[in-house]
């Protein structure tokens, strides 16, 4: 992405890059998100299920926008909670069914947190219907929702500094070692090493932990594409035609299957 701090100014940076100005120079040159305008503005990953998108905060717009651009094309201006963003995506992942055996356990976690929380909302208006005084944060204190293995990998994506990004996906391994999203979690370590902090010796090592752990991973051939590219500079690519004006779209979360993602980079 390009955060630019105007409508205005992402109107004038998106014309000069449609006539053919380089993403890369561009984003070094115009971006205000000092984290990622060295280098090409690449954010990581970002997944229909959810509305975060790593460094920016939670972005509807910037999500469904980022599913629905073809490789190389650039967005529209889109809004978020720090300023002005023209985004690129250029990997799609698609969605993919999984056996039960495999995913029994996020269900699990999944239904138990839904219960605590439909406790807690039957909890609280059996309370409203008595005579007494209700603090919410009484209640919210005396009544915790269970947090699910995503909600930490959300929280992980929605870190703004990488560091802080490994810290939580390894707090997450280390609490669901079991859980399908964990798998993904330990996957991304290595992937913020090397695309992030451009670390590649402790990215090498992450995936090839990852493919000792988990060899049977539908991201084994994506580790193994890491461990033989990450070192090497992208191949350039060409501009394709400007998007149409629609910036936006709801997304469409589906089921116990696992995210359609998109790498949204130059």
């Amino acid at each position: 992405h390009i955060q630019l701090a105007t409508q205005a100014d992402a109107n004038t940076v998106r014309r000069s890059l449609v006539k053919g100005a380089l993403w890369d120079d561009t984003a070094k040159k115009r971006s205000k998100d000092a984290a990622t305008k060295d280098r090409g503005g690449l954010i990581g990953y970002v997944s229909q299920e959810a509305d975060l998108v790593p460094g920016i905060g939670k972005s509807q717009a910037i999500v469904a926008a980022a599913f629905e651009l073809k490789a190389g094309e650039i967005s529209q201006p889109l809004k978020s909670e720090k300023g002005w963003h023209l985004i690129q995506a250029d990997n799609l992942e698609a969605a993919t069914t999984q056996e039960f055996d495999h995913v029994k356990a996020q269900i699990r976690s999944t239904l138990e947190a839904q219960g605590v929380d439909q406790f807690s909302t039957a909890y609280t208006e059996s309370l409203r219907t008595a005579t007494a005084v209700i603090f919410d944060d009484s209640i919210q204190v005396a009544i915790v929702p269970a947090r699910t293995p995503q909600d930490y990998f959300k929280e992980a994506q929605a870190a703004i500094g990488p560091e802080d990004r490994i810290a939580l996906y390894r707090q997450l391994v280390q609490r669901f070692p079991n859980d399908t999203v964990s798998v993904q979690a330990r996957f991304m370590i290595g992937f913020t090493y090397a695309e992030d902090l451009g670390d590649f010796e402790n990215a090498k090592k992450e995936f090839e932990e990852f493919l000792r752990i988990h060899p049977k991973s539908e991201l084994v051939a994506s580790a193994r594409w890491m461990l033989e590219n990450m070192d090497k500079p992208p191949p350039p690519m060409e501009e394709d035609t400007a998007p149409s004006d629609s910036t936006s779209a709801p997304s469409n979360p589906g089921g116990a299957k696992t995210p359609e993602q998109a790498r949204q980079s130059p």
